[in-house]
Protein backbone atom coordinates (compact mmCIF):
# COMPACT_ATOMS: atom_id res chain seq x y z
CA UNK A 1 0.00 0.00 0.00
CA UNK A 2 0.89 2.99 -0.63
CA UNK A 3 0.50 6.53 1.56
CA UNK A 4 0.90 10.12 1.48
CA UNK A 5 0.16 12.66 -1.24
CA UNK A 6 0.71 12.54 -4.84
CA UNK A 7 3.85 14.66 -5.27
CA UNK A 8 3.20 17.99 -7.88
CA UNK A 9 6.74 16.65 -9.97
CA UNK A 10 4.08 14.10 -11.18
CA UNK A 11 3.53 16.95 -13.40
CA UNK A 12 6.99 15.95 -14.85
CA UNK A 13 5.82 12.93 -16.19
CA UNK A 14 5.11 13.71 -19.78
CA UNK A 15 5.03 10.47 -21.24
CA UNK A 16 3.01 8.83 -18.82
CA UNK A 17 -0.03 7.46 -20.67
CA UNK A 18 -1.56 4.94 -17.84
CA UNK A 19 -1.65 5.76 -14.11
CA UNK A 20 -3.09 2.62 -12.25
CA UNK A 21 -3.21 4.30 -8.54
CA UNK A 22 -6.15 2.55 -7.17
CA UNK A 23 -6.31 0.65 -3.99
CA UNK A 24 -4.08 2.62 -1.57
CA UNK A 25 -3.92 4.91 1.39
CA UNK A 26 -3.52 8.03 -0.65
CA UNK A 27 -5.06 10.86 0.47
CA UNK A 28 -5.00 14.96 0.05
CA UNK A 29 -6.50 16.74 -3.08
CA UNK A 30 -5.46 15.52 -6.71
CA UNK A 31 -2.62 17.84 -7.95
CA UNK A 32 -3.44 19.97 -10.96
CA UNK A 33 0.00 19.21 -12.01
CA UNK A 34 -1.52 15.56 -13.70
CA UNK A 35 -3.19 18.28 -16.07
CA UNK A 36 -0.06 18.77 -17.63
CA UNK A 37 -0.36 14.97 -18.58
CA UNK A 38 -1.14 15.90 -22.36
CA UNK A 39 -0.88 11.74 -23.40
CA UNK A 40 -2.14 10.52 -20.28
CA UNK A 41 -5.01 7.77 -21.04
CA UNK A 42 -6.24 5.89 -18.17
CA UNK A 43 -5.89 7.23 -14.62
CA UNK A 44 -7.28 4.91 -11.84
CA UNK A 45 -7.27 6.75 -8.77
CA UNK A 46 -10.58 4.66 -7.07
CA UNK A 47 -10.53 2.98 -3.35
CA UNK A 48 -7.98 6.17 -2.17
CA UNK A 49 -8.31 8.75 0.35
CA UNK A 50 -8.61 11.84 -1.90
CA UNK A 51 -10.31 14.82 -0.85
CA UNK A 52 -11.87 17.71 -2.48
CA UNK A 53 -12.79 18.49 -6.02
CA UNK A 54 -10.89 17.39 -9.28
CA UNK A 55 -9.06 19.99 -11.57
CA UNK A 56 -10.78 21.22 -14.09
CA UNK A 57 -8.09 20.63 -16.03
CA UNK A 58 -8.32 17.19 -16.23
CA UNK A 59 -10.91 18.17 -18.62
CA UNK A 60 -8.53 18.92 -21.33
CA UNK A 61 -6.49 15.77 -21.01
CA UNK A 62 -7.81 15.03 -24.72
CA UNK A 63 -6.26 11.39 -24.94
CA UNK A 64 -7.92 10.37 -20.85
CA UNK A 65 -10.39 8.00 -21.82
CA UNK A 66 -10.58 5.88 -18.46
CA UNK A 67 -11.20 7.50 -15.22
CA UNK A 68 -11.81 6.25 -11.94
CA UNK A 69 -11.90 8.64 -8.86
CA UNK A 70 -14.89 6.21 -7.00
CA UNK A 71 -14.56 5.24 -3.28
CA UNK A 72 -12.64 8.43 -2.09
CA UNK A 73 -14.27 12.19 -0.94
CA UNK A 74 -14.05 13.87 -4.66
CA UNK A 75 -16.76 16.26 -4.33
CA UNK A 76 -18.09 18.58 -7.02
CA UNK A 77 -19.06 18.48 -10.79
CA UNK A 78 -17.64 16.39 -13.12
CA UNK A 79 -19.90 17.51 -16.11
CA UNK A 80 -16.43 19.34 -17.83
CA UNK A 81 -15.72 15.79 -18.84
CA UNK A 82 -18.83 15.46 -20.82
CA UNK A 83 -18.60 18.12 -23.11
CA UNK A 84 -17.65 16.17 -27.20
CA UNK A 85 -15.48 13.19 -25.61
CA UNK A 86 -16.30 9.67 -25.34
CA UNK A 87 -15.12 8.13 -22.26
CA UNK A 88 -14.90 4.37 -22.22
CA UNK A 89 -15.19 4.66 -17.99
CA UNK A 90 -15.87 7.47 -15.71
CA UNK A 91 -16.19 5.78 -12.44
CA UNK A 92 -17.36 8.30 -9.55
CA UNK A 93 -19.65 8.54 -6.31
CA UNK A 94 -22.35 10.06 -8.18
CA UNK A 95 -25.31 7.52 -6.70
CA UNK A 96 -27.68 8.02 -3.48
CA UNK A 97 -29.57 10.91 -2.05
CA UNK A 98 -26.51 13.10 -1.48
CA UNK A 99 -23.87 11.93 -4.09
CA UNK A 100 -20.65 13.31 -3.87
CA UNK A 101 -20.17 14.22 -6.93
CA UNK A 102 -22.91 15.45 -9.97
CA UNK A 103 -21.85 13.82 -13.28
CA UNK A 104 -24.19 13.75 -15.73
CA UNK A 105 -21.92 11.21 -18.46
CA UNK A 106 -20.65 8.82 -15.31
CA UNK A 107 -20.95 5.64 -16.74
CA UNK A 108 -20.68 3.66 -13.11
CA UNK A 109 -21.24 5.31 -10.39
CA UNK A 110 -21.10 4.04 -7.02
CA UNK A 111 -22.38 4.92 -3.41
CA UNK A 112 -21.26 4.03 0.16
CA UNK A 113 -24.70 3.08 1.64
CA UNK A 114 -26.92 1.37 -0.61
CA UNK A 115 -30.11 1.98 1.55
CA UNK A 116 -30.21 5.11 -0.40
CA UNK A 117 -30.16 4.01 -4.23
CA UNK A 118 -32.97 2.69 -6.34
CA UNK A 119 -31.32 0.94 -8.45
CA UNK A 120 -31.76 -2.06 -10.79
CA UNK A 121 -28.42 -1.75 -12.70
CA UNK A 122 -25.47 -4.53 -12.62
CA UNK A 123 -23.79 -3.88 -9.21
CA UNK A 124 -20.16 -3.65 -9.74
CA UNK A 125 -18.92 -3.76 -6.19
CA UNK A 126 -16.69 -7.52 -6.55
CA UNK A 127 -16.04 -7.45 -10.30
CA UNK A 128 -12.64 -6.57 -10.21
CA UNK A 129 -12.13 -9.34 -7.38
CA UNK A 130 -11.89 -6.74 -4.62
CA UNK A 131 -14.36 -6.58 -1.68
CA UNK A 132 -16.00 -3.27 -1.45
CA UNK A 133 -17.84 -1.83 1.56
CA UNK A 134 -19.36 0.40 -1.39
CA UNK A 135 -21.87 -0.74 -4.34
CA UNK A 136 -21.14 0.69 -7.94
CA UNK A 137 -23.60 -0.18 -10.99
CA UNK A 138 -23.33 0.39 -14.52
CA UNK A 139 -24.96 3.41 -16.08
CA UNK A 140 -25.59 3.78 -20.33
Amino acid sequence: DFTGTIPTQIGDLKELRKMYIYGNRLEGQVPEAISALTKLEEALMGINQFNGTLPHGFGGLQNLTWLSIGNNSITGDLNFFCDGRRMGLLFADCLGDNPEVDCDCCNVCCVDDLSTVDETGVDMSNRFGIDLDYHCFWHQ
